[in-house]
């Protein structure tokens, strides 16, 4: 069975991801089945995103990570293993990461993200980041103005929130009886400029309008 995009699903495949083909359909399967993610970060929460995207069916999977396994991994990162201590830790995650899933290409990469080039990261369908440091946050922003590929959903470990780096969308109240069409233009404000904007001499009123969410990436 092949898509547009030439991905296959073999009859083992299909065996195996028999619940969710009968929960999103086989078409929704290919698409997993040809989509490459990068993964950044492999504490706690990286791991848990790792699983998922293993055991979903995904063509492959690189998790990204420069930083060494410490005390604090062994609390919520399950993919580590107590020998690993010092170790880097995308290499440490890599062999439960592939135990999950023989089926999906799991490969580690050592090297700071800050460091890659964006031919890189254009070989990859999504990119999702996790523990980033400002810089990497930066990088990762930048991507998000690419036209194509990859997407990136950024989902910070030190606070329970996440973004897709889009513009908040509001709905207008509008009489249902008429068809209004309105045209929109959304202006791509890199994250690395709104953090560095000063608020001591804005006024209070457009300081209240600000998410929640701006304060804590500042604090970050």
């Amino acid at each position: 069975m092949d898509d547009q995009n030439g991905s296959i699903i073999t009859e083992d495949e299909a065996a195996l991801y028999d619940r969710q083909i009968r929960l999103w359909g086989l078409d929704a399967q290919k698409r997993l089945r040809a989509s490459r993610v990068l993964l950044v970060g492999m504490r706690g929460i990286g791991a848990e995103i790792c699983k998922n995207l293993v055991l979903s069916g995904v063509k492959s999977l690189t998790i990204g990570d420069s930083n060494p396994v410490n005390e604090q991994d062994f609390l919520s990162q399950f993919l580590v293993q107590r020998q690993d201590l010092g170790k880097n830790r995308a290499e440490s995650s890599l062999q439960r990461a592939q135990q999950l899933n023989p089926m999906v290409q799991v490969k580690a990469d050592s090297e700071d993200i800050s460091k890659k080039s964006d031919e890189f990261y254009r070989d990859f369908d999504l990119v999702v980041a996790t523990d980033c440091s400002a810089d990497q946050l930066y990088i990762s922003n930048e991507l998000m103005s690419f036209r194509e590929k990859p997407k990136v959903v950024k989902a910070p470990e030190k606070n329970n929130s996440g973004s897709d780096g889009e513009p908040e969308a509001k709905r207008r109240k509008v009489d249902a009886s008429e068809t209004t069409i309105v045209q929109k233009f959304a202006e791509f404000y890199r994250l690395k400029a709104a953090l560095s904007c000063k608020l001591d001499d804005r006024p209070v009123k457009i300081l209240k309008r600000l998410p929640s969410v701006y304060f804590r990436m500042k604090g970050m």
